[in-house]
Order: structure tokens, then C-alpha cells, then sequence
């Protein structure tokens, strides 16, 4: 996508112009067992894309060329998780 012009800033506080692409990949999987109890497993960015330099002149907050807007992609990797569910109600 098409990010903000930094051409005005010093050369080492500029970004490209365009971000890089990337794939975003999702999975989950669930099972229930007596319509009370559900099981799930699951991960979020399976490839584990990460922006680098998401904060722009990060070491000093209180500069003119700070900015944490540009962010546009996923900051953590890949994301898995488990869990349980209870109904306390049958279906």
C-alpha cells in the first residue's frame, strides 16, 4: 500500500514509499465433546511476518520527526493459542 511521504525528512527518518507485501495466515481447529465442552487450538500470522522500523525516530519522543502511524503490518510474529470452551447450557 501507498504510505505517507517522508521525503522531506533527514535521510536516515525516511520510508519507502510503498510498504512491503506481505501474506497474513490464519488457522484454527475446535471440537467439541458432549455438547458442553469445546477444545481449540489455533495460530495467527502462521508465517511470522514483522514490520521492522515501525516508530520513526523512536529514541526521541519529543522530535519533530517522531511519528508511530506508520504501522502496516503485524509488530508481533506467529501467535498460538489454546483454550477451552464450558457451556453452561445445553445446545
Amino acid at each position: 500500500m501507498r504510505l505517507p511521504n517522508t521525503s522531506t525528512n533527514p535521510i536516515d527518518k525516511q520510508m519507502a514509499a510503498q510498504s512491503t507485501q506481505y501474506t497474513l495466515s490464519n488457522a484454527q481447529i475446535s471440537k467439541t465433546w458432549n455438547k458442553v465442552f469445546d477444545v481449540y487450538i489455533g495460530a495467527e500470522n502462521l508465517f511470522g511476518f514483522r514490520q521492522d522500523e515501525t516508530i520513526t525516530d523512536a529514541e526521541n519522543p519529543f522530535s519533530d520527526y517522531f511519528d508511530a502511524s506508520m504501522i502496516w503490518a503485524p509488530v508481533f510474529g506467529c501467535n498460538l493459542y489454546a483454550g477451552v470452551r464450558w457451556r453452561l447450557e445445553k445446545k
